[in-house]
């Protein structure tokens, strides 16, 4: 529970443990232990393969991004569902013995992508943010939902590399995404769009190099 982490830690993982609990109150429990506000703080690592080994139950892919991503991305029409900031915690991803064969809903997927990239930037790991974004991409394309949290998560992200044309890169492609600079990073995305002239970048990776998870399910 929210007010005792701990044995909510201890009760959620019984139910991992349990080979007789039955399929779907596992997924909900590996879901309610990646939102545990301890995790996200002291094991964020930890975090992100339980929502990895969750999204592989419940079938889910993360698709990886393509050049047409980041063009569609930009274009996407100002509103105010995409400046609307999707809050974690949301309950919308239990399933609770109900619907069991139906798949996760756009709520559901939008905030497990924003717990995702929340937990990566908290990890400091730049490949495994890099994912999330990718994924939280997608997904605002497909929903126009979302931007939000891309943006606050690439301009995060974008502070792994400090310091570095790398960092700049992203930053400027942060700026022109068509939602407000989230305040907590705007000063940074600014002074990296002062320091070069001209169209922003296409995509916010400089490199693209594979990336591969390997999920562990407890």
């Amino acid at each position: 529970s929210r007010s005792d982490p701990a044995a909510g830690d201890r009760e959620l993982t019984k139910v991992l443990a349990d080979p007789t609990a039955p399929a779907w109150a596992r997924e909900d429990a590996l879901f309610a232990l990646a939102q545990l506000p301890n995790l996200s703080s002291k094991n964020p690592g930890r975090v992100v393969e339980l929502l990895e080994c969750w999204l592989t139950r419940r079938g889910v892919t993360i698709p990886f991004a393509t050049a047409d991503t980041w063009t569609r991305l930009r274009a996407l029409p100002r509103s105010k569902e995409l400046e609307a900031w999707v809050d974690p915690r949301t309950r919308d991803c239990y399933r609770m013995g109900e619907d069991l064969e139906a798949p996760p809903s756009p709520e559901c997927l939008l905030a497990a992508a924003s717990l995702y990239m929340m937990a990566a930037s908290n990890e400091n790991d730049f490949d495994t943010a890099r994912r999330g974004i990718e994924w939280a991409a997608a997904l605002a394309i497909e929903h126009e939902r979302g931007l939000a949290n891309v943006a606050l998560h690439l301009a995060a992200t974008a502070t792994m590399r400090s310091q570095s044309e790398e960092m700049t890169h992203i930053l400027r492609y942060a700026a022109a995404l068509p939602v407000p600079l989230h305040a907590g990073m705007k000063e940074e995305v600014e002074a990296a769009v002062r320091t070069q002239s001209g169209a922003p970048p296409a995509s916010p990776w400089l490199k693209h190099p594979a990336i591969r998870v390997a999920t562990r399910c407890p």
